[in-house]
C-alpha cells in the first residue's frame, strides 16, 4: 500500500544519543474520496553503517486523508531532554488541516500522541484541528507565552463576523505528566491580541 509517493521521512536524533533515528509518514491514498484511509507514523532507529534497524514504535490511525502525515518540527516541549515529533497530519479539505504531537519512548520501544487535559478536565490526544478562511481561523503554536522557561501549548480560534473578530484562547502547560489547560494563562494571552488575533 506504500510505496515512495505516499510516504515521507525525516532523519533526526531524538534523544540526543548520536543516533540517527528515522521518522517515516505514509498513507494509503487508495480509498475513494468518501471513505477512511489508512495512515502510518513510525520511528526506526539505525543500528549500524550496514543500515540494520529496529523499530521503537508506530501509530496507526484512519481519517479522511488528503495527503501524507509529514514531520513538520521536533522540539523538547515538556523539558524532558528528549525532542518531540510535531506531525502535519495531512487531513481535512482545502482550507483545513491537522497537526499532531507525538511523544517516543526509547525504553518501552512506544510511540504515543502526547496528552492534554481540556478545560472540562477530559484527556485527548494532543491533535490540533486547524483552519483558515475569510471568516475563521484556528491557529496553533508552541511556544514559552509567558516567558517561565517552559513551552506552552496554544490554541486560538478566531471568528470574523460584521467585520468584528473575536477572539479565544486555550493555552495548556505541562504539569509533569501532561499539558494542562490552564484558565489564568488562557485569559492573560487573550488581553495581549491584536484585533486580528495574532499573538
Amino acid at each position: 500500500k506504500f510505496n515512495a509517493e505516499t510516504a515521507t521521512y525525516k532523519v533526526a536524533d531524538l534523544d540526543h544519543k548520536g543516533g540517527p533515528e528515522l521518522i517515516i509518514g505514509a498513507a494509503d491514498l487508495s480509498a475513494d474520496e468518501a471513505e477512511q484511509n489508512t495512515a502510518i507514523i513510525q520511528v526506526l532507529t539505525i543500528l549500524n553503517q550496514k543500515g540494520e534497524w529496529e523499530r521503537i514504535g508506530k501509530i496507526e490511525y484512519q481519517e479522511l486523508l488528503h495527503g501524507v502525515p509529514e514531520v513538520k518540527e521536533l522540539a523538547d516541549i515538556d523539558g524532558g531532554g528528549q525532542e518531540e515529533i510535531i506531525m502535519s497530519l495531512m487531513y481535512g479539505g482545502a482550507a483545513s488541516w491537522t497537526e499532531g504531537i507525538i511523544n517516543v519512548d526509547f525504553a518501552k520501544k512506544t510511540m504515543q500522541w502526547v496528552h492534554i487535559r481540556n478545560e472540562e478536565g477530559q484527556l485527548q490526544d494532543a491533535i490540533f484541528i486547524l483552519a483558515a478562511s475569510a471568516a475563521h481561523a484556528n491557529v496553533f503554536h508552541i511556544e514559552d507565552a509567558d516567558t517561565d522557561g517552559k513551552k506552552e501549548l496554544v490554541e486560538i480560534f478566531a471568528q470574523t463576523l460584521f467585520d468584528q473578530t473575536e477572539c479565544e484562547v486555550f493555552s495548556y502547560e505541562w504539569d509533569n505528566t501532561v499539558f494542562a489547560f490552564d484558565q489564568s494563562l488562557s485569559e492573560q494571552l487573550l488581553q495581549s491580541l491584536g484585533a486580528d488575533c495574532a499573538m
